[in-house]
């Protein structure tokens, strides 16, 4: 995401980083504004030292896609009574679920068990089909009528919490990709004491949700204690900032201090 490109207009994740960012940094005013070119998207204020945020994030472009064609068309209707969701695979076109061979014996395995399913809990011959029509777990209630409704979702209903050297992966591929490299020199350019990276996670994919269950969890009475990320972030950069879109706390790292969990600033 190449945010703002002197427009002067905020993206919706430029207003959440900002949002989330003030009450540690302070006041931020856009610098990418009309008439400038390759600024960062906003300017420290605040009485601290001088620098810039850079606001960016790293999509799953598989995801995205199948989430647009999923709008389009979120549910379709089967012979046999009840509701169902399936959780699709990022690779799965939508297109062919409705007419899959198979998929009438998913359903009505899932009807029998009563419960979610994924391919870890049901028979063998169940969850063979499950992966090869690309569907990571169907959800089943009960409802009258001569027909059905199945519904389709993302997948990433089994991702786990991940944290320590999971994160340190993940920002470690991140910090390889084009796009994220592009804005750490953007900082490097506009120079300042103080420059902040801030990269927004997607909590659509499954990496991104596997980081958003953990630091979530890390906020529940008795949770064991989290394991932050070893990762060191370039030198250009004073302050990372970690931080999935869904609420929650987010991770920082700043220069010299290490890593630290941050909480949310209350959704409206």
């Amino acid at each position: 995401m190449d945010c703002m490109s002197g427009s002067g207009e905020e993206e919706p994740e430029e207003k959440l980083a900002r949002r989330r960012l003030e009450p540690y940094v302070g006041p931020l005013e856009t610098a990418d504004v009309p008439g400038t070119i390759g600024l960062p998207d906003y300017r420290l204020i605040g009485p601290g030292a001088p620098g810039h945020v850079e606001v960016t994030s790293r999509p799953d472009k598989r995801r995205k896609v199948q989430r647009a064609a999923i709008l389009k068309r979120r549910t379709f209707t089967v012979s046999m009574p009840g509701e169902w969701t399936l959780y699709l695979h990022r690779n799965v076109d939508t297109r062919d679920v409705p007419k899959a061979a198979g998929l009438e014996t998913v359903l009505d395995a899932v009807k029998q068990a009563g419960r979610l399913i994924a391919p870890g809990n049901c028979p063998l011959e169940v969850a063979d089909l499950m992966h090869s029509l690309g569907i990571e777990a169907v959800a089943y209630r009960d409802a009258e009528g001569p027909t059905g409704t199945v519904s389709l979702t993302g997948g990433s209903t089994g991702a786990r919490g991940v944290q320590g050297s999971g994160v340190d992966t993940w920002l470690d591929a991140a910090f390889q990709e084009p796009s994220v490299v592009d804005h750490v020199q953007k900082l490097r350019r506009a120079g300042g004491d103080s420059r902040h990276l801030y990269l927004q996670v997607d909590s659509a994919s499954e990496a991104g949700l596997a980081i958003a269950i953990a630091l979530d969890a890390s906020n529940d009475s008795g949770a064991a204690s989290y394991t932050l990320p070893a990762y060191e972030p370039p030198d250009d950069l004073t302050d990372l900032w970690v931080w999935p879109d869904c609420p929650g706390p987010g991770l920082h790292y700043e220069r010299d201090r290490g890593w630290e969990i941050v909480q949310d600033a209350p959704w409206e």
